[in-house]
Order: structure tokens, then C-alpha cells, then sequence
């Protein structure tokens, strides 16, 4: 019996349009020894001759049929080790977003991060993938590639922000995590469409995507609100997870230009209108913090000028 090999090589040879061909070479060649009444010596040398092309055919169309074959092969086991390493990656990344979920545990969170030495595994897996061949790549393949280096990358110098962040009063910078949580997403994606390795267990959801979920789906972060170039954050915080609505939120302003501010924090005022109504203030709020901060900065870059 064939092996799966073995019947893939002959798969082509079988094709519709092969045997189409190969009944009309029949038909022809009966057609032409009845029409001009060919001896059997002279059907023996048009036998000889035919059979003469058809195995230098056949002699050269194999090597590249086998060589094609191997290519698949290859690029189906990188895909898998590119499976294998995206576990790794995913997984890393969320370790990593989630120590930035909560204002009001950042510090401590990135201590952790930092005591149990987790910014060490962003320079292997960057060895891992950047011994992977691109030119052995399909085009997807080597597209997805580039996206995990880059989400590895982007993972590594965000890790080694860490120390500069707790210097500075404990606090991440929104604009960095809200990247890196795109890029986290995106290494997600990339690898649940990955062949998973024939013995290696790699499940749907890694245990860091799983905790992920947990805090992101009641609690999604809030996209920027923009006033011209500067985009205002604002981070909402539940005493109780099981709470509807939040007790506070810090707001940090990034500018292009000019310094940024905050994160400030805010008690929010008991109110009776959901978290529609606590929205409205805080976004109301946030555009007094862009005014005030945009004069106090052109104050200051005029007395600089003096």
C-alpha cells in the first residue's frame, strides 16, 4: 500500500485532465496505425519512440515534483514551530499587559513582573524567530512572521520601560500599553490560524489569554478621547470587580508637543444616571484638564522664550 507520500506524488498523474489527454493520445494513435495501415515493425518503433519521450518526461518532471514536495513539507513543519513559538509569545504578552490593567495595582504589579525576572524571555523568544528561514516561507507565512517580530519586539521594549516607570511614580504610559495591547491582540489572531504540531498540546485559549478575558470583557479599556493632536486616557477603577459602577479615574494626557499631565485621580460623585452619565462628566472633565494644561504650557514655553 501507498504511503501518504507516495500517493501525493501520484495524485497529479491522475488528474482529469491526464487521463483526458491520455485516452485522446489513444485514440489518435489508433486512428493514425487504421488511416495509413502501419506494420507492426513500424508501430514497434513509433511505440519505441513515444515510450523514448515519455521517460525523459517523466525523468525530468520527477526531481521537480520531489523537490516541490519537500518545499511543502518544510513549510508546513515551520509553520508548526512558528505555532509553537506564538503560544510562547501570546502567552508573554498578556503576562506582560496584564500587569497594566489596573491604575490602582501598577506598581505593585510590575514589581512582581520585575522579582519573578519575566523580561528575560523577550530575548529568546527573539532568537527563536529570527533563526526561522524567510525565504522557506509561504508569503502568509513569512507576513506572520514579521507581525511576531514585531509583537516580540514591541513586548521587550515595553518590558524594559518597566524600571524607569516605578522611578517615576509607579505609573505606565497609556499610549505605550494601548500599542501594545493592539500588537497582543494581533500575535492572537495570527496564531489560532497556525497548525498545531502532530503530539504538542497548544490549546485555543492560553491560560494568559484566559485571565485576560476575564478582566476585559466586563471591564473593556476605554479608547482615547482626542482634542486636536492630544489624546486624554482615562482609566476607570472598581473597589468591588462585581460593581457596576466605578469609584474612580485617573486621567493622564499625552501630547505630541508639549509635557504631558497627570495621571490625575478623581473621586467620582455618587450618581444616579448609570455610567452613561459618569462618561459625560468625566469626558467634560477631561476637556477642562486639556485647557487648563495647554495654557499653563504656553505660559511656560513663553517664559522659557524670555
Amino acid at each position: 500500500m501507498l504511503n501518504d507520500y507516495g500517493k501525493s506524488l501520484f495524485k497529479p498523474w491522475c488528474s482529469v485532465q491526464n487521463v483526458v489527454l491520455f485516452l485522446a493520445f489513444l485514440f489518435v494513435t489508433g486512428l493514425a496505425i487504421r488511416t495509413y495501415g502501419l506494420n507492426s515493425s513500424e508501430i514497434a518503433s513509433w511505440v519505441q519512440a513515444f515510450g523514448s519521450i515519455l521517460a525523459i518526461i517523466v525523468a525530468a518532471y520527477f526531481p521537480i515534483l520531489h523537490s516541490k514536495k519537500a518545499l511543502e513539507s518544510r513549510q508546513k513543519s515551520l509553520a508548526e514551530i512558528l505555532r509553537v513559538l506564538s503560544d510562547d509569545a501570546v502567552e508573554s504578552l498578556h503576562l506582560l499587559s496584564g500587569a497594566f490593567y489596573c491604575p490602582v495595582r501598577e506598581r505593585r504589579e510590575m514589581m512582581r513582573y520585575e522579582t519573578f525576572h519575566r523580561n528575560r524571555d523577550w530575548q529568546a523568544l527573539i532568537d527563536q524567530l529570527s533563526q526561522i528561514p524567510v525565504a522557506e516561507l509561504t508569503p502568509q507565512l513569512a507576513k506572520d512572521l514579521s507581525y511576531l517580530k514585531d509583537a516580540v519586539g514591541f513586548g521587550a521594549h515595553v518590558a524594559s520601560k518597566i524600571p524607569e516607570w516605578m522611578k517615576s511614580g509607579g505609573h505606565s504610559e497609556p499610549d505605550v500599553v494601548r500599542v501594545l495591547r493592539a500588537k497582543r491582540d494581533l500575535v492572537g489572531l495570527i496564531r489560532s490560524r497556525l497548525p498545531v504540531p502532530q503530539g504538542v498540546k497548544s490549546p485555543d485559549v492560553t491560560p494568559g489569554q484566559m485571565r485576560s478575558q476575564v478582566y476585559e470583557t466586563n471591564k473593556p479599556p476605554l479608547e482615547p478621547i482626542a482634542f486636536d493632536d492630544a489624546e486624554i486616557y482615562r482609566r476607570y477603577y472598581w473597589k468591588d470587580f462585581r460593581s457596576a459602577m466605578p469609584d474612580r479615574i485617573y486621567i493622564h494626557g499625552i501630547y505630541p508637543y508639549f509635557n504631558n499631565f497627570g495621571p490625575s485621580l478623581l473621586e467620582l460623585p455618587p450618581m444616579s444616571g448609570g455610567f452613561k452619565e459618569i462618561e459625560e462628566y468625566v469626558c467634560s472633565y477631561c476637556r477642562v484638564l486639556h485647557e487648563e494644561h495647554l495654557e499653563s504650557e504656553l505660559i511656560r514655553i513663553s517664559e522659557d522664550a524670555l
